[in-house]
């Protein structure tokens, strides 16, 4: 019998993949054990959470640690874990690890997966891509394990570190305390941590790639791609950093009036940061001012 996907493009075959992934992700979510009160949370909002897990999103309608269990929070990091690799990348890592052959269909899908123009070196780009990930969330886990060994136990600590480093490193806000990360507005540790896994994991692997082969002198000069999404990126940071430090320093804002002047900093360069789709919080967002400035 013939297969009714044999005919499908790269496009519709990673859709599907994606789809697939959603769906998968709705069923785990929708068991029982899944939620933390041993009765479903619905097919309705277990579908919402893993679309909004897939694609990295972070907006949810069940809160994280108080709806679901230990299982349910880890198909969620792990539903955001594939979302932000790619799905093909992801099937592409375990195709590797069982030591089987990557085909011309599977790199045709990778490619347009991963955006990139060629097939030139594609298994070694897929390669990369895990390295360069399991390397960023492992120093950022461990930091935060360790910052947040202060406060819990060592297993909690983990798991704590390992779930805010794949959710941060994939740019969706999802986070294990009910308000967000509002209990460590100041922190320097968790805050750096969390900024930093942002803006690298929203730089992207081409990025990475092309600053690793300048590095290695390998190329001469980065590409123009590079240099516009590296000096966007920063600009962009710092403009928003100082347009919220004096908006909600100065105007009609209730979330930093009793914030000392490094607090202030810190909340304010947060949450530029993760503006760029991250969706952690550090300070109440409905508090901020709508009226910018009454000064």
């Amino acid at each position: 019998m013939k297969s009714p996907f044999k005919n499908w493009t790269p496009s519709q075959v990673l859709a599907g993949g994606f789809l697939s992934v959603i769906l998968a992700g709705t069923l785990f979510l929708a068991l029982p054990f899944s939620a933390s009160n041993g009765v479903s949370i619905g097919l309705l909002d277990a579908f919402f959470t893993s679309v909004s897990s897939v694609c990295v999103t972070g907006l949810i309608v069940k809160d994280t640690p108080a709806d679901f269990s230990v299982f349910g929070q880890i198909i969620i990091m792990l539903l955001v874990q594939i979302g932000g690799l790619g799905y093909m990348t992801s099937a592409s890592v375990i195709y590797l690890i069982a030591g089987k052959r990557i085909g011309l269909a599977e790199r045709l899908i990778m490619r347009e997966s991963l955006n990139v123009l060629s097939m030139e070196g594609l298994v070694r780009f897929t390669k990369g891509v895990l390295y360069i990930t399991l390397v960023i969330e492992g120093i950022a886990a461990v930091l935060l394990t360790i910052r947040f060994t202060r406060d819990f136990s060592f297993i909690k600590a983990l798991y704590f570190g390992v779930f805010h480093s794949v959710t941060s490193f994939n740019n969706a806000g999802f986070s294990l305390f009910s308000d967000n990360l509002m209990g460590y507005r100041g922190d320097v540790v968790i805050n750096t941590v969390i900024m930093a896994n942002i803006i690298l994991g929203g730089l992207g692997f081409i990025i990475f790639s092309d600053l690793y082969r300048y590095i290695k002198k390998e190329i001469q000069n980065l590409s123009l791609h590079t240099k516009l999404t590296l000096a966007t990126s920063f600009l962009l940071t710092l403009s928003g950093a100082v347009l919220l430090f004096v908006f909600e320093s100065y105007g009609s804002s209730n979330t930093m009036q009793d914030a000392s002047l490094f607090d202030r900093i810190v909340v304010s360069l947060f949450h530029s940061v993760s503006a760029r789709t991250a969706g952690f919080n550090s300070v109440n967002i409905g508090d901020m001012a709508l009226i910018p400035c009454s000064c």
